[in-house]
């Protein structure tokens, strides 16, 4: 079993109970047991035009990475507008959640 297996499943559903169309999993890294979710949020953004009253939607994917520690936890979130990039900066936040280790985290 995976350490941290049975706090990362809580986190998990929790996760899914309040990001319903997101794609959320546990998964295992050095760290241990982490959830991983992935969602799409639109956003309204100002027109960037000198003087535009109008909103400009957008839409956003990000993914994040929630691993639990003994003295509290660690969020990794990234984010873009630029889906056409989607996938590398999915793979470079992933390349960094496998960085963290639990004995140089000072919570």
């Amino acid at each position: 079993m995976l350490a941290g297996s049975d706090d990362a499943a809580g986190l998990a559903e929790i996760i899914r109970v309040r990001h319903p169309r997101a794609v959320t999993e546990v998964i295992g890294l050095p760290f241990g047991a982490a959830v991983r979710s992935v969602r799409e949020t639109e956003l309204s953004l100002p027109e960037s035009a000198p003087g535009a009253l109008d909103a400009v939607s957008v839409v956003s994917r990000g993914v994040q990475y929630v691993l639990s520690a003994p003295a509290g936890g660690i969020v990794l979130d990234v984010s873009t507008v630029h889906l056409r990039y989607w996938g590398e900066f999915a793979r470079q936040a992933h390349q960094i959640a496998e960085t963290v280790r639990a004995e140089t985290l000072r919570i």
